[in-house]
């Protein structure tokens, strides 16, 4: 995972990777198991 691991970065910034990185990954997995859903609300 080397784009998210930045252990020199700005914390603010890895967290809001991290965040997409995990909405990209529920949205994906999601997919898999509902092929007929095409965006999921993370509100």
């Amino acid at each position: 995972m080397g784009f998210l691991s930045g252990s020199n970065e700005n914390s603010e910034y890895t967290r809001l990777k991290w965040e997409v990185f995990d909405a990209q990954i529920k949205q994906k997995l999601l997919r898999l198991v509902n092929p007929d859903d095409e965006i999921i609300h993370t509100d």
